[in-house]
């Protein structure tokens, strides 16, 4: 889900890189790099698209502090580049346009509309349109108050969009930069990756899980075949007179699972419920997070209930078809 959620801009072929330059040459790379057959597009901002903007109050129309309001110089073509979608109003046209997020106009209360209309204790001009909420800081914290604002002296990231092949370009791109502009320190990377950066943790907790879970698995299994292997040794003249008297295949089979099953039914249905709160817990670190339907956990169980019947099944076969007579000739 972190991976496909919507944060509000458009990733695929989205490259970025970041460096402190005077403002004349960072007008020079972006019109060089927006010369290159492999290049949409370039803008550029004061802030990176992903992480901490720059802070002030919201303040309300009572003259009162009602959140904090991130805010990011940019270029004018900015949106665009970015992917982001422009929900009401337009594009910024000239230098001090103000775009806002969704969310500014929820705090703000403006049911009648957001264009036209001017940040208190701003200085900017209008508001010129709304775009759709941009999760900057991810889905561990709550969706932030955002404000763009066309400046013609944005110079610290450089987003561009690339054509695809996406890969290949990004390479393309970047020894561009290393030939052209050898003493600026101008990395590209995917913004993709830089998302994924954003989850390491959650991606280490995520493989330590399914590793860890290989290997129990694989533990549980042996345990319940030595212990299957010995409850047959021990059981085979019960088993042996069980079928002189009459009894199935079927029935011998049955005879060996109901034991296992009495321990391990208990066992899988504590462990269901146990994984079930852990893993609520566990998703409190993010605001918005998947539901935790408990269809899964009950269809994890039965698979699990499953694979003990089959592996008891598959090793206690023979003894159950073996002649009882050879069984209880070796008694």
């Amino acid at each position: 889900m972190l991976m496909s959620r919507d944060i509000g801009i458009h990733t695929p072929g989205l490259v970025e890189a970041e460096s402190w330059l005077e403002q004349e040459k960072v007008e020079s790379i972006t019109d060089y790099i927006r010369r290159q057959p492999m290049v949409e597009g370039v803008a550029v901002a004061t802030c990176s698209v992903l992480g901490e903007y720059w802070t002030q109050g919201l303040i309300g129309n009572d003259g009162k502090r009602i959140a904090t309001l991130n805010f990011n110089y940019c270029t004018r073509d900015y949106p665009e580049v970015m992917g982001i979608r422009i929900i009401e109003g337009g594009p910024m046209r000239q230098d001090g346009d103000v775009l806002v997020n969704e969310e500014v106009v929820r705090r703000m209360k403006w049911t009648d509309g957001a264009v036209g209309k001017h940040l208190n204790d701003v200085k900017a001009n209008a508001v010129v349109g709304v775009f759709s909420n941009v999760r900057n800081k991810g889905f561990y914290e709550e969706q932030v108050s955002i404000m763009l604002r066309a400046h013609e002296n944005a110079n610290h990231t450089f987003e561009v969009r690339l054509k695809a092949p996406y890969e290949e370009n990004l390479k393309k791109l970047n020894a561009f930069m290393e030939e052209t502009f050898p003493t600026v320190s101008l990395r590209f990377v995917t913004v993709d990756s830089m998302v994924r950066n954003m989850y390491s943790e959650v991606y280490r907790f995520r493989n330590s899980v399914y590793i860890t879970s290989i290997f129990i698995l694989l533990i549980v299994l042996m345990g319940l075949i030595g212990y299957v292997n010995n409850e047959t040794q021990r059981r085979s003249k019960e088993i042996a007179i069980r079928k002189v008297n009459g009894a199935e295949v079927s029935d011998v089979l049955i005879l060996l699972t109901r034991g296992i099953l009495y321990v391990a039914i208990h066992a899988v249905l504590i462990g269901t419920v146990a994984s079930y709160f852990v893993g609520l817990a566990w998703l409190e670190q993010f605001v918005e997070h998947i539901g935790m339907n408990p269809l899964l956990f009950v269809g994890t169980a039965l698979a699990v209930v499953v694979v003990i019947v089959l592996v008891v099944v598959l090793k206690a076969w023979r003894i159950a078809n073996e002649n009882p007579v050879k069984s209880i000739k070796s008694e």
